[in-house]
């Protein structure tokens, strides 16, 4: 009896005992990579052809980041079962990976090789994406359509297409060959009329491409068409007024029944949006953007072009002295440094994240105008803040960065659509992009144009000076 309690012992604990196979399999599932390695090893070893043990073990050192050591043993693995689909994946996942840490140029061939041998959506994608990253825009746009073909659905080739067409444009538009970028243009209008107007970086080469053109009559044409397709479109009713009178204004000759008929454009455009929802509450108690006394130049929806549309709700302000001049004493007025407003610092209102920085553009000297602007766009809860024609070299932060209510950002300058030093303000909608929703700063002193003083949070006029303290 007791020698048979002592074999069914022995039987039971046997029973009991994992492979292994079974080791290698929960210390995968448990993501413990560098003891799955180590079992792979040796269970390779012991049984060289089992093709699975080849694919896990690129999968390991994979996450372990040993990328030249996974595509060794995946491209050993496809030697001995080059039909193999999983090993396959593998060594197209893994040089996805490696080519992902490498120069563009250097990670190319890598995904030649992970298509090649994997061709699914995202390897093609990938190699599409690479030949953009190399500035083979063109290879890589036919590759994209080709991708779209083959994938309907792909969001990825969907989204990609777009920026990279934008790539290729800003090219051409180096190049100056205008009859290629008119070609540019009508290509991004037909993908506006086709698509929906709600695709940015076909709007964007509308917007620089008819800028360059400065070609009235086509222009007009390009909108026109537009309109047929959309007649009811918030956003492109406030493009087109926004472009009827910035495009000539950057080129010297727009006048002031242009400005009148581009803020008439831009104000349909504020109707037809808020038409279809309600307007938000303001966002309230914001801290100050600025220092000491600033003027009004622009209130919402007053006289400037800018501040009208679905930006409405913007603030330009100017640095001023007691007397309401916007240039220190004895100043001609020809350089930047005669405004008090130039390199003035400019503060967080709120909590929140850099979203977005531009800082490519020079200062415009005073009496000039240009296009682009240098900006800062903060994330808050709920809202973006956004802070236009910042000084060249004077932006203190960089996308991705926290930053607290009332930091130091930048410094104002006279970048973009700007003739003299001031800071262009506004509180931008969460949902809806550059659509700009009302608000208030915490209370400041306000001097109105007639003199009149008064502590208050209430949206201010055109004229009035504001005293931040």
């Amino acid at each position: 009896m007791r020698r048979w309690w002592w074999l069914l012992l022995f039987a039971t604990a046997a029973l009991g005992a994992k492979s292994q196979a079974e080791i290698i399999t929960d210390l995968l599932q448990t993501q413990n990579w560098v003891a799955a390695d180590k079992e792979l090893v040796s269970y390779i070893k012991a049984n060289p052809q089992k093709a699975w043990a080849y694919t896990s073990r690129a999968w390991a050192l994979e996450n372990l980041k040993r990328y030249d050591e996974a595509i060794s043993v995946a491209r050993t693995a496809l030697i001995q079962w080059p039909q193999d689909t999983k090993a396959r994946s593998a060594l197209a996942r893994v040089l996805i990976k490696k080519g992902e840490t490498m120069p563009a140029k250097s990670a190319h061939p890598l995904y030649v090789e992970a298509a090649m041998n994997d061709p699914r959506e995202y390897t093609e994608f990938c190699l599409a994406r690479s030949h953009r990253e190399m500035g083979e825009f063109e290879t890589a746009i036919a590759q994209m359509q080709a991708g779209l073909l083959k994938y309907p659905n792909s969001p990825l080739f969907k989204e990609a297409l777009p920026f990279t067409r934008y790539q290729y444009f800003k090219k051409i538009r180096t190049q100056g060959d205008r009859q290629r970028l008119r070609e540019q243009i009508e290509l991004a209008a037909d993908a506006l009329r086709r698509g929906g107007y709600d695709q940015f970086y076909y709007q964007q080469m509308l917007r620089l491409g008819l800028r360059d053109l400065s070609d009235r009559t086509f222009f007009q044409s390009v909108y026109d068409s537009l309109f047929k397709v959309h007649p009811m479109n918030p956003q492109l009713h406030d493009d087109y007024g926004f472009q009827l009178y910035a495009n000539y204004r950057v080129h010297g000759n727009a006048d002031k029944a242009l400005r009148e008929e581009a803020i008439a454009w831009r104000r349909k455009a504020f109707d037809l949006y808020w038409k279809k929802q309600k307007l938000p509450a303001p966002v309230t108690n914001l801290a100050y953007p600025l220092k000491g006394r600033n003027t009004i130049w622009s209130e919402f929806g007053g006289t400037a072009m800018t501040h009208n549309g679905l930006s409405k709700f913007c603030y330009d302000f100017a640095a001023v002295d007691e007397n309401k001049a916007i240039k220190k004493p004895r100043a001609s007025g020809k350089t930047n440094a005669d405004y008090y407003m130039f390199g003035s610092p400019v503060f967080a209102v709120e909590d929140g994240v850099v979203s977005g920085v531009i800082a490519d553009f020079p200062d415009n000297e005073p009496g000039g105008y240009a296009a682009d602007a240098n900006t800062i766009t903060l994330k808050h809860a709920g809202y973006y803040s956004f802070y236009a024609h910042m000084k060249a070299g004077g932006i203190l932060v960089k996308a991705g960065q926290k930053v607290k209510r009332g930091a130091l950002i930048g410094y104002a300058g006279n970048s973009g659509m700007s003739s003299e030093s001031h800071l262009h303000f506004c509180i931008n909608s969460a949902t809806a992009g550059e659509v700009t929703i009302p608000f208030q700063f915490m209370p400041a002193v306000v001097e109105s144009p007639q003199g009149a003083k008064k502590k208050t949070s209430d949206f201010y006029k055109e004229g009035d000076v504001v005293i931040f303290p």
